[in-house]
């Protein structure tokens, strides 16, 4: 079982009484749906509650749902494997995947399709796509429809994440050996490091970028600031896609989404893996809900929600989070491939 990182009082709560209040935070999501992935008894212990924030999407080769953000008015905007935005008019559980607003379609790569709309970051109220089948990232309105192209010449680029210190977006090429640092505002991009990455998350403060490597199954992790690794590599699955830093009540620990549906928590103190959600479908990218201080995870054709039993209010940081984003932790973005070099597959 998972050691949470608990050493303020105020998060000092037992898991026996996190436990015991599961009723009362499912009060909370009353409107919801039960997830065809489920808690195991390490996820309950710990007073962990698992439901569905949407359902209904198209799926190809057991893909669906991708990117995950947040328009202004509260709104979710998810990407999806076929290049397709869609758009929720609130972030509450139980809701059936709309129709598209905006398509922005796929071309072949490898002998498979490369979805143009994947891992979405976000600044404030900007919002960052990236497109992998074109090879850029841009700037999207709060519609979905295209605002700008920010920078190209970022072949397969498909994980993104903001940096909510500077503003930057750090992206993953898969298959092409890079993760490059781009600054939205210059329209630049510059080499951060090396690696055949799909995943990414950052912490909080921005201070670490953890990247996650699905053919070695490890997860690294390196200071913003010099590019140093601070978190030696660690082996967690070969089946790991996406990531996200988990609000201060989950020990800010950090939350991977596999291709094998499990959901596998990482203390990054003690560095302990706890596997609390199992029996899923595929799954991709991770992201934090700013408004219910939860974790949303995508599947083949749905979004669960991870919550505990008792949810804290904690206040947003100011201004940034991340396609993926803050409030309680984190972060990230991630996809994976068909192959090598791949597509959304």
């Amino acid at each position: 079982m998972s050691q949470f990182n608990r050493s303020s009082s105020g998060f000092a709560v037992s898991r026996a009484i996190l436990a015991s209040l599961v009723i009362v935070g499912a009060a909370l999501f009353s409107a919801t749906a039960h997830a065809a992935i489920t808690l195991t008894p390490a996820g309950t212990a710990q007073g962990l509650i698992l439901t569905t924030f949407s359902s209904g999407y198209p799926q190809g080769d057991g893909v669906g749902p991708l990117g995950i953000g947040f328009t202004s008015s509260n709104g979710v905007m998810v990407s999806d494997k076929f290049g397709d935005i869609r758009l929720f008019p609130t972030n509450a559980d139980g809701q059936v995947a709309p129709a598209a607003t905006q398509h922005y379609g796929n071309v072949t790569g490898s002998g498979s399709f490369l979805s143009n709309a994947t891992g979405i970051a976000q600044v404030g109220n900007s919002i960052y796509l990236a497109r992998q089948g074109v090879g850029d990232v841009v700037q999207v309105n709060q519609n979905g429809s295209l605002n700008q192209v920010i920078v190209t010449g970022l072949p397969y680029v498909t994980g993104i994440v903001a940096n909510p210190n500077n503003g930057h977006l750090y992206v993953s090429t898969l298959g092409m050996n890079a993760v490059f640092e781009v600054d939205p505002i210059a329209k630049t991009k510059t080499l951060f490091t090396n690696g055949d990455i799909d995943g990414l998350a950052l912490s909080s403060n921005g201070s670490t970028l953890y990247s996650l490597n699905e053919d070695t199954g490890m997860i690294t992790g390196y200071s913003t600031t010099t590019g140093a690794v601070t978190f030696a590599p660690l082996f967690v699955s070969t089946q790991i896609d996406g990531a996200v830093q988990g609000l201060p009540t989950l020990g800010n620990n950090l939350f991977v989404n596999t291709r094998d549906g499990k959901i596998i928590e990482v203390n990054l103190t003690t560095r302990a893996e706890t596997t609390i959600a199992d029996g899923g479908s595929r799954g991709d990218f991770a992201s934090v809900d700013r408004i219910n201080n939860t974790l949303l995870f995508t599947q083949s054709d749905s979004i669960v929600r991870l919550s505990l039993a008792q949810v804290s209010a904690v206040p947003l940081p100011p201004g940034i989070w991340a396609g993926a984003v803050t409030a309680l932790g984190g972060i990230v973005i991630s996809r994976r491939r068909a192959g090598k070099r791949a597509s959304v597959k």
